[in-house]
């Protein structure tokens, strides 16, 4: 399945938005940041079809590889509160193996119910937002 995503052992796609002015300065600078943190490739675009198949692949990607954090989107973790701590108690324990000292998300709630579960299996990782980590890059 060709996901328009390039062969990495990891993705980050940021998206920026914001007053025209400002968005290249961001740009470059979340550019720099990347490639000063070991970024293999930095690929910028305004293309909005290039910008939809990056997407597309992402989200693609999610269905064909990824795993639910359990928290459901508090949907799940609201119903069955136990049970999404041990989904979660998973994907934190398989993070760990593979030597992950951070696990970056944009969702509040898995944030949550991944931070719990690290706390409840005694498993040292940091649980962070994206948007969070960058700006501890920008102290």
């Amino acid at each position: 399945m060709n996901l328009a995503l390039p062969e990495a052992e990891g993705t980050l796609l940021i998206e920026v938005d914001g007053h025209p002015d400002a968005i290249n300065e961001e740009i470059n600078l979340i550019s720099n940041i990347c490639r000063e943190e070991g970024a293999v490739s930095v690929v910028c675009s305004n293309d909005p079809r290039e910008r939809e198949k990056l997407w597309a692949g992402r989200k693609a990607a999610i269905l064909k590889g990824e795993k639910c954090c359990g928290g459901g989107a508090g949907v799940f973790r609201t119903a069955f509160a136990n049970l999404a701590l041990t989904f979660g108690k998973t994907r934190v324990e398989e993070a760990k193996k593979v030597g992950a000292e951070v696990i970056l998300t944009s969702c509040p709630m898995c944030m949550l119910n991944l931070s719990q579960a690290a706390r409840r299996a005694q498993v040292k990782i940091e649980v962070s937002d994206t948007i969070l980590l960058l700006a501890k890059t920008l102290k």
